[in-house]
């Protein structure tokens, strides 16, 4: 029988948790290549009124390293956490199956 090479994965609450603490970790440094990290190369930063005071998308870490660098100074935004009484972080196999559209 071959060993269990599974490897456990955090529950969505926790990774989300995990990355949460990365970012904030990375905006008390104030550095823009230390938030942009955060995100996958063709990830997207969705700022709703946080950076800008625009609702503005950077897509792609290069884009969102150009907007932190350029907004992060002014705004020292800090205590990025998941709100309360939210639906929580969940896979996608744990939604509810979508309704087809008649």
């Amino acid at each position: 029988m071959a060993p269990d090479t599974a490897v456990a994965r955090p529950s969505p609450q926790q990774a989300t948790t995990d990355w949460l603490e990365r970012f904030n970790d990375a905006v008390a440094k104030g550095e823009a290549g230390a938030l942009a990290s955060q995100f996958l190369a063709d990830g997207h930063w969705r700022d709703v009124l946080a950076f800008t005071w625009h609702i503005e998308t950077a897509n792609g870490a290069e884009a969102i390293e150009a907007q932190f660098a350029r907004t992060i100074e002014a705004t020292r935004p800090a205590s990025f956490r998941l709100a309360e009484g939210r639906t929580a972080p969940r896979t996608a196999s744990d939604s509810p199956p979508m309704k087809p559209r008649v």
